[in-house]
């Protein structure tokens, strides 16, 4: 069987522990002919040199200066010359015929980006994501986070997107749409991402035989604050940037109860003041916002394909899982 050609951009910053498991997974199981690209963001742990002796196989880019996730994958984008580029965490292992499942969907043409069954690295009979929905309160979610794999993450079908540790595309459709935009840094560019694929009229399927293992938050873990404080401005941006006008007036209300919620649980974790810092860090860019909602308009659909997005009352049974597994986790 003919498969596309496949680029896979490895952004790292400080993570050569990391790629030290990454990297051998992915050579031993990646189909003949991978290009594979780390773009070390400015490391100060040696990752460079250490690539040019361990792996010299590996395709190697330095930015200038540290400039982020988002800008690390959108420098390996524009040296990635495979059909389908994989966008792949540091903190990650690949498993045999990962690649194969996933490239096998690029066979249809309505079709921009699959989303691999990921698992977590120390339970890997345990969820991290199969896929991303969204709802319109403005919450992103990890389908199946912390549950136990079961029937019902075994099934290829269609979500909104794939989870920012790993997601196929086609390399094309993503330089059409400018990447990764740089205003996120970090967390939910995987969101922002998966709505103008949609905009675009791609759609995304999930496949459960492709499986990566993930150890999750490698490289913000250790600074709870500035993750929160990140998590709670993107999460703004996204909201603001990518929903419709009429699902904005929809959705205000119930949005505005949702970040109440969430400022009294971050009370009570002792994180309220990271989060509310990054709530105004959203309001601060409110121009920005403006600009990014009218680039929007340009996007020219391929494709009808509906944009996705959640409205049901199931997001509470949904959040009261996802916060069981938080407080197990």
């Amino acid at each position: 069987m003919v498969f596309p050609t496949l680029s896979i951009v490895i952004p790292s910053w400080n993570g050569r522990e990391h790629l030290q498991a990454c990297l051998p997974s992915v050579r031993r199981h990646a189909p003949p002919g991978t290009q594979v690209i780390v773009v070390d963001d400015c490391s100060t742990d040696g990752t460079l040199d250490w690539l040019r002796t361990e792996h010299p196989w590996v395709q190697r880019l330095r930015t200038p200066r540290n400039l982020g996730f988002c800008e690390a994958v959108n420098l390996g984008l524009r040296h990635a010359v495979g059909d389908v580029v994989e966008l792949l965490n540091n903190d990650t292992i690949v498993a045999p015929g990962w690649a194969e499942a996933a490239l096998d969907h690029f066979k249809d043409p309505t079709v921009g980006s699959v989303a691999p069954l990921t698992l977590r690295m120390d339970e890997p009979n345990v969820v991290d994501s199969a896929g991303q929905a969204y709802h319109l309160i403005g919450w992103a979610r990890n389908i199946g986070y912390g549950c136990r794999l079961g029937p019902e993450y075994l099934q290829s079908r269609e979500v909104f997107g794939p989870s920012g540790c790993s997601g196929f595309y086609r390399r094309d459709l993503l330089l059409r749409l400018g990447g990764l935009l740089w205003e996120y840094g970090a967390y939910f560019e995987d969101t922002d991402l998966a709505f103008r694929l949609r905009r675009a009229g791609y759609r995304c399927l999930y496949e459960p035989r492709s499986r990566v293992f993930h150890r999750g938050s490698a490289t913000y873990g250790t600074m709870p604050d500035r993750l929160v404080r990140l998590i709670s401005r993107n999460e703004e941006l996204v909201f603001w940037i990518n929903l419709p006008t009429p699902w904005l007036v929809a959705g205000l209300i119930p949005h505005v109860a949702f970040q109440m919620l969430r400022t009294l649980r971050k009370a009570w974790c002792g994180q309220m003041r990271p989060f509310l810092q990054g709530k105004f860090d959203a309001f601060r860019m409110a121009s920005r916002i403006a600009q990014r909602r009218r680039e929007l308009t340009t996007i020219q659909a391929e494709h009808a394909v509906p944009l996705g997005v959640h409205f049901g009352p199931e997001v509470l049974s949904h959040g009261m899982t996802w916060l069981r597994h938080r407080r197990a986790a």
